[in-house]
């Protein structure tokens, strides 16, 4: 697996596209642009029975999981190295700054493999999140 994930359009699980996506298609787009939509709708029953909407429902669940667990982690990394970083005389305060745009290139990665997921579930492609997306399908079945 080479972990691009997104250009892989993956049939339903009988092999083809066994139902009509496009009733479901604005609330998968939903769903990614507003995360807890997703998250809501892994929890309702009926979401199993459409395995188009289920699909981007379980790969949001796992986005978000992983996107809260990375953001705290790389958080407390950040704020040590900072925290070090600025012990450094004349060099530490530049170090310090550059520290602090490392949370910004998370959040601008995450937005756009939100807009990306967007765009493939409004096309009615069965996208998966890139390297974690397999490990979500296997978790959250």
């Amino acid at each position: 697996m080479d972990g691009n994930n997104f250009d892989k359009n993956l049939p339903g699980e009988g092999g083809g596209l066994e139902e009509n996506v496009s009733d479901q298609k604005t609330l998968a787009l939903l769903s990614w642009i507003f995360p807890i939509i997703g998250v809501v709708l892994f929890f309702v029953p009926d979401t199993k029975k459409k395995s188009f909407l289920f699909h981007h429902s379980r790969q949001i669940v796992g986005y978000s999981i992983a996107a809260i667990v990375l953001g705290i982690g790389l958080t407390i990394v950040i704020s040590i190295l900072t925290a070090i970083a600025t012990q450094i005389p004349s060099v530490g305060s530049v170090l310090g700054c550059l520290l602090g745009l490392v949370p910004f290139a998370f959040s601008l990665a995450l937005v756009v493999i939100q807009i990306i997921m967007a765009i493939a579930a409004n096309k009615g492609e069965r996208k998966k999140v890139p390297y974690i997306g397999d490990k979500i399908e296997e978790m959250l079945k």
